[in-house]
């Protein structure tokens, strides 16, 4: 599994792909042996659970998404000049991240999406607080996965993360791995 790129998405062979808790974009780019491409050569049928990109008849994207789509919702363009269709798609779920657009393709590591602070901005409060719970979640499995213990040897709490985030701020230096909190 990848580390999640800038825009919290990846790159496979065929595309490359962003996305928030509410969209994801995906950027597809053509190959230039295919000559000029005009809108007719392009045939993309978004639906609810799949996707599928052809160009001149090539299959480019085909497969099932990793989760539903709001298909009336989303669209897609063709930039003939730099040579990419892209496609851009709701989620239907906007509480959680993608770790792939079409299952079996290359996986992104969503532990370690960091959505940009000015979009956690612009939510609502109750929004706001489900994502920050969200990425606590999400900080605290990391933590686990990286061998940080809490009592007993069970998962750290709320407290306890916020704590363990200071020391390391403040001492970038030292390797808090094993850490064992009590």
């Amino acid at each position: 599994m990848a580390d999640p790129k800038a825009g919290n998405g990846g790159v496979t062979e065929k595309y490359s792909w962003t996305q928030t808790l509410s969209e994801v974009n995906v950027v597809i780019g053509l190959r230039d042996d295919l000559g000029t491409i005009r809108k007719a050569d392009v045939k993309i049928d978004i639906k609810r659970k799949a996707l599928s990109v052809k160009v001149k008849g090539e299959d480019y994207v085909v497969g099932e998404f990793y989760r539903d789509v709001r298909n009336d919702d989303s669209f897609w363009q063709l930039d003939s000049n730099d040579r990419t269709v892209t496609l851009f798609l709701e989620k239907v779920k906007n509480d959680e991240w993608w770790s792939c657009v079409v299952l079996g393709d290359d996986e992104i590591d969503t532990s370690k999406v960091e959505p940009e602070n000015s979009k956690l901005d612009d939510l609502d409060g109750e929004s706001r607080a489900m994502v920050e719970k969200m990425m606590l979640e999400q900080r605290q499995k990391a933590a686990l996965e990286r061998g940080f213990k809490g009592p007993q040897g069970g998962g750290i709490t709320a407290d306890q993360m916020q704590m363990l985030q200071k020391l390391q701020e403040q001492n970038p230096e030292l390797d808090f791995s094993g850490a064992k909190l009590s």
